[in-house]
């Protein structure tokens, strides 16, 4: 029964692996919209993960993600996993281009973790490459289902691309709902369709983006960084490496001066670790992290 899966079928198992081991925890209306499939199709995968090996786990809040495997466990099929995986692809058509790519690594290696981030780089690459002919052509593009984590919201975005982050990861565009410029990560994006319509904003060649993916005017920032969060920082934001380096405190054994954009962006990084971090300037991102702490409600 399970050769039968249509090829979409497949492919939408792989997107509900990459979604749900990715930060943040989904629901599954979240999952059936960014799909466009119903609740029901959103429990079958859940199903069928669960039999070929995956722990699916639920937050206090009903929401679901993969949950990181046990180090000391091998990432391997067992034979009857790798058996399921096989059947799956045999509903994969030859002439399908990632047929034989994706068959010979089943088979030589017996991991989904690799199969799965190659269709999803393919998919991010194809986005990418949709979004850079909408730049050069000057036309609107529609962001389909993209996900915002500030507003925990999955919706359509009609906007006018601007330019991308060195790294590709990121794109700035001119949202006309906002009617200012953004930053949108790609993997959040679901699909991206090119309009009909030209884009009319003229893009904002001073308009700056800082590594936290917010734009606008910066500002210098201070910061004096435990050891747990100087590594945080760098694995997460590689390009403030250069910014930070040994500061003489046994508490704070380093110190970060460079530049932010947005009190949002640093301000969530901040605030994700309390007692780690201390704030040396400017006096208008301690004023914002002090609104923050004070608006909070347990």
């Amino acid at each position: 029964m399970t050769s039968d899966l249509p090829q979409k079928t497949i492919l939408r198992i792989f997107q509900v692996i990459r979604y749900l081991a990715t930060p943040p925890h989904k629901t599954v209306l979240q999952l059936a919209a960014w799909l466009e499939v119903d609740k029901r199709s959103i429990y079958r995968y859940f199903k069928l993960l669960e039999e070929i090996g995956y722990d699916l786990d639920k937050d206090f809040d009903g929401r679901y993600f993969i949950a990181e495997a046990d180090p000391r466990t091998p990432n391997q099929f067992t034979a009857e996993e790798s058996q399921l995986v096989k059947q799956l692809l045999g509903a994969l058509p030859d002439s399908h281009p990632l047929a034989a790519s994706i068959r010979r690594k089943v088979y030589l290696t017996s991991e989904l973790t690799p199969l799965t981030d190659e269709l999803m780089d393919l998919h991010r690459a194809r986005i990418v490459q949709r979004l850079a002919e909408a730049i050069a052509e000057r036309k609107q593009v529609r962001l389909i289902n993209y996900h915002s984590v500030n507003s925990d919201q999955i919706s359509d975005r009609i906007v006018e691309p601007q330019k991308f982050s060195d790294d590709y990861s990121q794109l700035d565009a001119y949202e006309l709902t906002g009617q200012r410029v953004k930053t949108f990560k790609i993997q959040r994006m679901h699909d991206v369709e090119i309009l009909e319509q030209t884009a009319k904003q003229q893009p904002d060649k001073d308009l700056l983006t800082d590594a936290f993916g917010f734009n606008g005017e910066a500002f210098g920032v201070i910061l004096l960084l435990s050891r747990r969060a100087y590594r945080l920082l760098i694995e997460e934001f590689p390009s403030l490496l250069p910014y930070t380096h040994p500061h003489h405190n046994a508490r704070f054994p380093y110190r970060f001066v460079g530049e932010a954009c947005s009190d949002k962006g640093i301000g969530r990084f901040i605030l994700g670790l309390p007692s780690e971090i201390e704030v040396e300037g400017p006096p208008s991102l301690k004023n914002y992290l002090n609104k923050r702490v004070a608006g909070v409600k347990w």
